[in-house]
């Protein structure tokens, strides 16, 4: 199954798929930028989770670029803060959305997603493309907005390589830190959160449709409103052309 596209509920929410209007998102209060040093450790040093001032100020800025980039619609700066995971993300929905699977195989944020890639693209376009050209389509393409507020978080917590931005003491989001930079680890986030999305995603759908719609047909309405034409009922099964 394709790890999810779009998009952790405090940073980003897809392109007017839950409703006509951005998503509120609640903003928390970060800590000063002189937060002294803090250490919880476990039994075992894998789990040693340390907050250090200097990659907390790498990852604020990092993330900051990345809203910054997503607000002017430039993908290419975007694609700058995001991680490898998340361009595999990409390749695995570039895949799925060439293919002849029907949406029904699928769960309700992947064959959203698909379907208005197929509605936007041919099988050969698809077949053309890379997983980096599909991330530059959804900042481009009105895919993707930023979130109605700059998301902030109560610490952030490193373990090697890795690290998450905390809010209300729980992960909100993951980084990666690849060829001497941090990193928005989309892919990570993204597993997290995907089945809240698909579930709304799917009642806003049903709700459009109003009752006896099969799911097909509520997601069919769905992409065709948010596009703004109607969407072939073909692309359900498969690429144009496929």
């Amino acid at each position: 199954m394709i790890r999810r596209f779009l998009i952790l509920l405090a940073v980003l929410t897809i392109g007017a798929a839950c409703s006509p209007a951005p998503i509120s998102t609640t903003t928390t209060q970060a800590p000063p930028s002189t937060l002294p040093t803090t250490t919880t450790t476990s039994t075992t040093p894998e789990t040693t989770t340390t907050t250090v001032p200097a990659a907390v100020g790498q990852i604020h800025a990092a993330l900051d670029e990345y809203a910054t980039a997503l607000a002017e619609g430039d993908g290419p700066a975007a694609l700058e803060y995001v991680d490898d995971g998340t361009l595999e993300l990409f390749d695995d929905l570039l895949l799925l959305a060439a293919s002849p699977i029907h949406v029904d195989q699928l769960d309700y944020l992947d064959a959203f997603l698909i379907l208005r890639l197929r509605h936007r693209f041919s099988a050969a376009e698809l077949d053309d493309m890379t997983a980096s050209d599909v991330f530059l389509t959804t900042i481009e393409g009105d895919l993707v907005f930023p979130a109605a507020d700059q998301i902030e978080f109560d610490a952030i917590n490193l373990i090697g390589d890795e690290a998450t931005g905390e809010i209300g003491g729980s992960p909100a989001m993951w980084f990666a830190f690849e060829r001497g930079r941090w990193k928005l680890a989309l892919g990570r986030t993204f597993d997290e959160y995907a089945q809240v999305l698909s579930l709304t995603i799917e009642a806003a759908a049903t709700q459009a449709a109003g009752e006896g719609a099969t799911p097909a047909e509520a997601l069919l309405l769905f992409v065709s409103t948010l596009e703004g034409e109607e969407v072939d009922e073909a692309l359900l099964a498969g690429p144009a052309g496929g």
